[in-house]
């Protein structure tokens, strides 16, 4: 590396002046040397909030230059000095622990003196590196870092006396406790405690041991001001003490360097000496950078984007590296992590790491998805250290910070993290303990309510109505957990926790004010809110598109498709949409649900182009990046898909950016890749004209995360005009939980597969006594069942013949029919009292929480459609009723199809 410039070739970036100009020496895609396209600076500026200092991938430190607040901003002249860790992209004064810096001269204690000047045009960052001029001392500063160690090698200038300083009672939060000691002329160590950076504001002490390459001349201690030379001990148990350590070394004729190794742990002293044993034994500055080079190069080359242009390159990559930051590893290098409880553990067998720092209301939206698809085996480590995160204290918290929970935001974010987990096929963690916290959150006194601002529910079970006195935000937020985990419950077979769930996940409906045409919150008589109070980071407008469990109830609780998509046009022309913020990421993606897939491919394109840019500014728009959700968002984008609702395993479609993309996948994955194909790719090229997977035509804007993850190649074909036909028929619409897949016409033209008793009376088997798991195989011997005649009833009640008397709590029935056709989508005809639940062929068709006293059409999964096939197939349904005596049951077959009048024009 040539060191006399501040300019690295081996990272090939050139840092020219303060405007960061950036030319890249390497064709990095071609060799592989994807970390060479990081810019460490793409978020410093405005309200980004990312640093730009050294940090390996899902690191435990992050060796990062530090100013009290958020750490650094590109527009300061000034910082504090270096310290071994710092969030990225959140939204508050955080963490800055352990802090170090250097002068020159006589040692000085008092801030002022200690603090360093520094300009751009002499800073440099790359993919686990940085280095800066510290003025006015012309000290050289150079970072790395490995997982659990940070590195920092000092240059000192000749001629002078050269001093390193440990201001360690100076953190960003409030600072609890802080100790140093002098082992010896080449080692100190010590602890810092200080408190997470909002909430409940608990402490966080981190651990840690310094080897010097060169033994201290002279050292000493300050307490209050008083500096004490020779004091090997300073120790501050209160928050008003301030305490520091020195230690200098004479002046030398030539540059003198030393460097300074750092072993961190969350732990304690042990775990922070072998975690610097293990990873940083020696003072091998560069091997260590080099170390983690290659490992960022491993971590992005999961995602191989080929023919950008350099600058797409340069800020795609940069997003991808940034949602590589958190969550972050927090077990040592014996896997060791001091637990929530504040107990030594172990991480537990089967995992590799435990993992904290969960950002919950923002990263469910966007990067945990991503991270669940790229990054399996971490995913299910995370998802298991949330559930450890329970057995420890009881609760998941929605926003941890380390070890700490911080209560802040609202909803059960983490919820629905677990959860999309889960659906993307990952399952290797302990699901039953999972889903017992979740399922425990959902109740009254849920013990991490927002500090000072949660209002408890009130609801009857599967009622519809909301506390009146709760936020809008706050109520939005957990019914789409509570939707995210009603999916989980009916998959787990939890049918009656399923139909509790899904009651309050749509109370959203009694929260719409037809008058103003926005979901608001009412007072304790009931009258609307006129100031429009109650929404998170937002506002009525930008909350108006937060039901994403059910976007299509949504559309129809507006007025229908026109309204909506007038309404939603509005929203964008009249520039109430923000892209800097989470709580309306995925309004434009609404238009897939109202058969307008071209503008959402319009505006997400448009979006991405302005909002994020190589620059330091260059960060959604100047939003936080929270811990990497907005770049997660932006990586998605570019890829050409989205999950509107994290809470089920499917993304809808933008239009991809990149004439190629290789996603690799990895076990647990069927798959080995998945290509996509978009020759056409150029800045105005933003509409799909058409679309093929794995050689099949594409025709709905959304596909099954299983689609990704079994390998295979979805090929586009792009064009600078829309196709207001690609995507536009309302039966391929998304998934919403008030219509399932299947999206009904208003007028549907039925045909009868599968006749029902309704007219001529149908032969069933069935029983009321419990035939166990696979009673719904389609090889399942039911030749013991009895038979009988549909419907099936205590009494006739509603229903014209109750033939066949049932009035017990539980009747299942199954029955063969043979197919010849289908000319449009399947459905199932049925009447039921009262939660139902339909297998096709084996594979779950539907469950329907409560009653249909009458015959009713219902949307069948894809999957079950999909076993569908001439010849025979097997019908299968069970109904339980708990303890109302108009029991009824029967079920048919049916086909839809769409009448000309309603299909998109």
């Amino acid at each position: 590396m040539n060191k006399n410039k501040f300019a690295s070739l081996n990272v090939a970036l050139v840092l020219i002046t303060c405007s960061f100009v950036f030319v890249s020496l390497i064709a990095s895609a071609e060799t592989n040397d994807l970390a060479s396209f990081i810019n460490p600076f793409i978020g410093t500026a405005n309200s980004g909030n990312t640093y730009p200092g050294a940090v390996a991938p899902f690191g435990s430190v992050q060796m990062t230059p530090n100013l009290a607040g958020n750490g650094y901003y590109y527009r300061s002249t000034h910082m504090h000095g270096f310290v071994v860790n710092h969030m990225s992209g959140d939204g508050g004064a955080n963490e800055g622990q352990v802090l170090m810096t250097a002068t020159t001269g006589d040692v000085k204690i008092d801030r002022r003196s200690t603090d360093y000047q520094f300009d751009h045009q002499h800073e440099a960052a790359s993919a686990g590196y940085y280095e800066v001029l510290m003025q006015p001392w012309n000290i050289k500063a150079e970072l790395t870092a490995s997982t659990h160690c940070g590195f920092v090698k000092f240059t000192f200038p000749a001629g002078k006396q050269a001093n390193i300083l440990l201001p360690l009672s100076y953190v960003n939060n409030a600072i609890i406790s802080s100790h140093v000691r002098y082992v010896d002329s080449q080692t100190v160590e010590g602890d810092v405690d200080a408190t997470s950076f909002n909430g409940l504001q608990l402490g966080i002490p981190v651990y840690f041991v310094m080897k010097f390459s060169q033994p201290f001349a002279t050292h000493g201690t300050w307490t209050d001001g008083t500096m004490t030379a020779g004091s090997d001990l300073a120790n501050q148990d209160d928050r008003k003490t301030i305490i520091g350590f020195y230690g200098s070394y004479p002046a030398s004729a030539g540059p003198q360097e030393v460097d300074v190794r750092i072993g961190v742990s969350y732990t304690d002293l042990a775990g922070a000496r072998a975690n610097l044993q293990a990873e940083m034994p020696d003072n091998g500055f560069e091997r260590y950078h080099q170390q983690t080079v290659q490992a960022w190069n491993q971590e992005l080359s999961v995602i191989d984007a080929q023919g950008g242009i350099v600058g797409h390159n340069r800020t795609f990559y940069t997003a991808l590296y940034h949602c590589l930051i958190a969550p972050q590893i927090f077990d040592d290098v014996d896997g060791r992590y001091r637990g929530f409880d504040d107990q030594i553990r172990q991480v537990p067998a089967g995992h590799k790491h435990f993992y904290t720092t969960f950002s919950g209301w923002d990263i469910y939206r966007t990067e945990i998805p991503l991270l669940a698809l790229i990054e399996p085996e971490r995913a299910q480590d995370m998802a298991q250290s949330l559930v450890e995160e329970y057995k420890q204290i009881g609760y998941i918290d929605r926003w941890s910070q380390r070890n700490r929970p911080t209560a802040i935001m609202n909803g059960d974010p983490n919820t629905i993290c677990l959860v999309n987990i889960w659906n993307a096929g990952l399952t290797n963690f302990d699901i039953n303990t999972a889903y017992e916290a979740m399922f425990k959150q959902t109740g009254p006194g849920n013990i991490h309510g927002y500090l000072g601002d949660y209002e408890l529910y009130d609801e009857e079970k599967n009622g519809i109505t909301i506390n009146p006195d709760a936020a809008v935000s706050t109520a939005l937020e957990h019914e789409a957990a509570f939707a995210a985990l009603g999916n989980l419950a009916r998959s787990l077979g939890k049918t009656g926790d399923a139909a509790y769930l899904f009651g309050r996940s749509l109370q959203y409906r009694e929260m719409y004010n037809p008058a103003t045409g926005f979901l608001q919150r009412r007072d304790s008589q009931g009258r609307w809110d006129p100031g429009f109070g109650g929404y998170t980071e937002g506002d009525e407008w930008i909350y108006l598109w937060f039901v994403p469990h059910d976007i299509q109830g949504l559309v129809d609780l507006i007025g229908g498709d026109s309204i909506f998509e007038k309404r939603l046009d509005e929203f964008f022309d009249k520039k109430h949409y923000d892209s800097s913020n989470e709580p309306d990421l995925q309004a434009p993606f609404l238009y897939d649900y109202v058969s307008r897939p071209w503008k959402t491919q319009h505006i997400v394109a448009e979006t991405a182009d302005q909002a994020f840019t190589d620059a330091p500014g260059g960060l959604a728009g100047g939003g936080n990046d929270d811990l990497g959700t907005m770049s997660a968002w932006y990586v998605l984008s570019q890829m050409g898909f989205y999950p509107v609702d994290a809470g089920i395993p499917d993304f809808e479609v933008c239009t991809p950016r990149f004439p190629q993309i290789v996603i690799y996948l990895s076990s647990p994955y069927a798959g080995k890749e998945f290509v996509i194909q978009a020759p056409d790719a150029a800045p105005t090229n933003e509409y799909i004209q058409s679309a093929t997977l794995n050689g099949q035509p594409q025709n709905r804007p959304w596909f099954h995360e299983s689609e990704i993850t079994g390998g295979g190649t979805w090929t586009l074909k792009l064009n600078s005009e829309p196709n207001h036909d690609w995507a536009a028929l309302p039966k391929d619409r998304p998934y919403s939980l008030s219509t399932g897949y299947n999206h009904f016409p208003k007028n549907p033209i039925l045909t009868t597969l599968v006749p029902t008793s309704q007219e001529t009376p149908q032969t069933w088997h069935y029983t009321t006594d419990n035939p166990g798991d696979d009673w719904f195989q389609t090889d399942f011997n039911d030749s013991s069942w009895k038979e009988g005649q549909a419907s099936f009833g205590a009494r006739d009640w509603r229903v014209k013949y109750a033939r066949t008397r049932w009035n017990t709590t539980d009747i299942w029935m199954r029955r063969t029919f043979t197919l010849s056709v289908i000319h449009g989508q399947p459905a199932i005809s049925m009447c039921h009292d009262e939660d139902a639940e339909v297998y096709l062929n084996g594979v779950l068709a539907l469950t329907a929480p409560g009653y249909s006293a009458s015959y009713a059409t219902f949307p069948i999964s894809p999957e079950s459609a999909a076993t569908l096939h001439p010849g025979e197939n097997v019908l299968a349904v069970h109904v339980h009723q708990e303890d109302f005596e108009a029991h009824f049951a029967d079920a048919g077959l049916v086909d839809i199809l769409w009448p000309d009048s309603e299909k998109a024009n």
